[in-house]
């Protein structure tokens, strides 16, 4: 698929405006897919457990539930049931609500060296179980682009994104800086 910049912004408070109005003319069902680590959460290794809130993270999960999408994570934490356990410890710690669905890294993908194939393999899966993708947040290009995606234009890693595609009308991919 061929996705284009629909918006860039370095405000926060512009991704919250930006996606909020996206969100109010996307009807459920419909799901919404984050990415964990510096999209749901900060890791700060000088702060206790080291994670922090990340606040325009926290404000799409809690405002795409509000509207009636399943909130799904996937991530390239590689799972282990202790891994799963830890990361729903990590996300209660910081007052998320559950998500419908969790997808992380699989043995038949750890040796793959991107985390590309997992990350669209999973976006399929939820799209097949769950009903279409509405929003997709992360901070890594391969949080919101499949293998063989293209993007209009070179990406900041200093900037969060709207990218859109002609392909699926009703998803608002967001890319997070990083």
């Amino acid at each position: 698929m061929h996705f284009h910049v629909a918006w860039a912004t370095t405000r926060a408070d512009e991704v919250r405006r930006r996606v909020t109005a996206h969100l109010a003319t996307a009807q459920a069902p419909g799901t919404a897919v984050f990415d964990v680590d510096e999209t749901l959460l900060h890791n700060e290794p000088h702060n206790g457990d080291g994670i922090a809130v990340h606040r325009v993270g926290q404000h799409l999960y809690r405002h795409a539930r509000a509207t009636g999408l399943l909130p799904c994570i996937v991530t390239a934490r590689h799972h282990t049931p202790a891994a799963r356990d830890y990361l729903a410890d990590q996300l209660k710690a910081l007052r998320y609500a559950p998500p419908h669905k969790t997808y992380m890294t699989t043995a038949a993908f750890v040796n793959d060296g991107t985390p590309g194939r997992f990350k669209q393999a999973a976006r399929d899966r939820i799209m097949k179980r769950s009903g279409p993708l509405v929003l997709n947040a992360g901070d890594q290009v391969t949080d919101v682009l499949g293998p063989g995606d293209t993007v209009d234009r070179l990406l900041r890693p200093d900037t969060y994104y709207g990218l859109r595609t002609a392909d699926l009308p009703r998803l608002l991919s967001v890319k997070f800086p990083g």
